[in-house]
């Protein structure tokens, strides 16, 4: 997971900007907009995030629209994971 999170915040994600923050216990929903490389437009996202033992990060699940923006941050994961390059 850290190898996704450091390709995610070393250029693909930037300018992330958090709008609402909600807990229930061990488990979080958190709202933001964000800028995606290659994208031009305005994306927003949610995460889902449950927390094990001692607060540790368990699951996170991520949403993020519009299409273009996980198109684009697809593109570019798989750029960084060494996949073929896009045409």
């Amino acid at each position: 997971m850290r190898i996704v999170f450091g390709f995610l915040f070393d250029g693909i994600l930037s300018n992330l900007r958090p709008k609402l923050s909600l807990a229930d216990g061990d488990h979080r929903v958190v709202t933001f907009d964000v800028d995606v490389a290659g994208f031009d437009g305005n994306p927003e996202g949610l995460n889902l995030i449950s927390l094990g033992e001692g607060g540790r990060l368990e699951e996170v699940t991520v949403f993020l629209r519009p299409l273009g923006a996980i198109e684009a941050l697809s593109r570019e994961m798989g750029l960084r994971f060494g996949g073929p390059r896009p045409q």
